[in-house]
């Protein structure tokens, strides 16, 4: 198997309104390994959500390339590419964007759910990652809005682990959370990369939490480089 599992190659990314052109990407270049922990560094407007939407497909990229196991994932069509998303890449954001109208199981089992995997053992699945990440089984049924800011974060780690993926992107995971809430979100983030050797990206202000990162990098003037100044 390919130790390497993400390659970018000189990604630009350029936005243009009327007649003004800003370059947010400027030559990014970055190879992540099976189970690597990755922290990108950078003041706000860098870019740094832009390059994790980039990486994680949500948006394209202007000129360059990323390959998922050698594969040019920009080269697949809509559907390719949307299905290849929900099955490899886990997202967990700043804002949780769980289903107000839904419970923490159904939230958890959504993915699976456009994937039409409608099944017992997919159900138990969801149970156990919510056990896992500390939401216990008397929460399965409440709302979002009947849950504290941490377990709503929780329930999105587990929803963004449920199609097993090969790597979790993470966009200012705690930034909305209290000190220690986001203390604790940090560790249970980090303890699944050792106990399954799950590979994530952590987009984050946070410079405590890249010093617990296998590789830091910092993002500024559209280029990415790797800091080990935390």
């Amino acid at each position: 198997m390919n130790e390497t599992l993400l390659s970018v190659n000189h990604l630009k990314k350029t936005f243009r309104t009327g007649t003004r052109q800003v370059d947010v990407l400027k030559g990014v270049n970055l190879t992540v390994r099976r189970g690597e922990t990755v922290c990108i560094l950078g003041v706000s407007g860098t870019g740094k959500s832009t390059l994790l939407h980039i990486l994680g497909t949500l948006d394209v990229p202007t000129e360059g390339s990323v390959f998922y196991d050698d594969r040019d994932v920009f080269s697949l069509s809509p559907e390719e590419l949307a299905a290849f998303r929900n099955r490899t890449i886990g997202f967990v954001f700043q804002f949780h964007y769980l289903l107000p109208e839904f419970t923490a199981l159904e939230n958890v089992l959504m993915p699976a759910m456009i994937a039409r995997e409608k099944s017992p053992e997919t159900r138990e699945r969801a149970q156990e990652l919510l056990e896992k990440v500390g939401v216990g089984s008397q929460r399965f049924n409440h709302k979002p809005g009947e849950l504290s800011g941490g377990e709503q974060q929780r329930v999105a780690i587990a929803r963004a682990l449920m199609m097993s993926p090969a790597l979790l992107l993470a966009d200012e995971p705690t930034g909305n959370l209290d000190p220690q809430t986001a203390r604790t979100v940090h560790e249970l983030i980090l303890s699944l990369n050792k106990q399954v050797g799950l590979t994530m990206i952590v987009v984050s202000h946070n410079r405590e939490l890249a010093g617990y990162m296998d590789t830091a990098y910092t993002l500024k003037d559209g280029i990415l480089e790797k800091t080990t100044d935390f």
